[in-house]
């Protein structure tokens, strides 16, 4: 929602000029936790990173001057319908 309407560039803006956070690096971020959580931690699935590394002793997908901010959003939307089979298979398997 804070997102919507928003350009590529105003995603890959910095909230304050000394910090590295963006919108998009949190859209990244997001997408990437709820992989690792879900699929890896939840199911056991092999799941690499997307946005391998640190750079600066931050997590590669907060660096995001060379991101694609189509992918970005299809990565999240496809981690959130897969949280959803994750959890249905672990309750599956649970009963």
């Amino acid at each position: 929602m804070k997102c919507q309407g928003l350009t590529g560039e105003q995603l890959k803006r910095k909230a304050i000029p000394t910090s590295g956070l963006t919108l998009l690096g949190l859209v990244r971020h997001a997408a990437s936790v709820e992989r690792s959580w879900f699929r890896f931690a939840l199911n056991a699935e092999d799941v690499r990173s997307l946005w391998p590394g640190q750079v600066d002793g931050t997590f590669a997908e907060f660096h995001v001057e060379d991101a694609d901010v189509d992918e970005a959003f299809a990565v999240w939307r496809c981690a959130g319908a897969l949280d959803g089979r994750a959890v249905a298979e672990t309750a599956e398997g649970a009963r």
